[in-house]
């Protein structure tokens, strides 16, 4: 169900679901956080003055953008929708996708993105 935060967000622009963890659970059940995200071409130049020099320097198999706010950190796990399980290895804030006259009256703006460069891992459950 869509509440005004979640159209303010664009959450219906993200077409694809993920699960979050913040430490590797025994079942993939326990602890997960499902979100809504969309991959991002890290060659885009918008993304690469948001990553600087780091494209493709670390190793990153993978870059999602998603308006969650998942408090994600580096070190932690997702898992996408291809089943494959991905480690974070940065997260960025993209105030750019907000409008600038709504900072003026909100702290956190609901249309900021949150950009994940991840790194594939091994699951250890084959499935979502």
């Amino acid at each position: 169900m869509f509440d005004l935060l979640d159209v303010m967000r664009g959450r219906a622009q993200m077409t694809f679901t993920g699960s979050y963890y913040k430490r590797l659970p025994e079942e993939p059940q326990n602890g997960a956080q499902l979100f809504d995200y969309e991959p991002v071409d890290p060659t885009e130049w918008h993304y690469r003055k948001l990553f600087g020099n780091l494209i493709n320097s670390d190793g990153a198999t993978c870059s999602i953008k998603t308006n969650d706010d998942l408090g994600g950190r580096t070190e932690e796990y997702m898992v996408l929708q291809d089943d494959k399980m991905y480690k974070i290895l940065s997260v960025t804030k993209d105030y750019r996708s907000a409008s600038a006259e709504t900072f003026r009256y909100l702290k956190d703006v609901p249309q900021t993105e949150y950009v994940y460069r991840l790194i594939e891992v091994d699951n250890p459950w084959g499935t979502k």
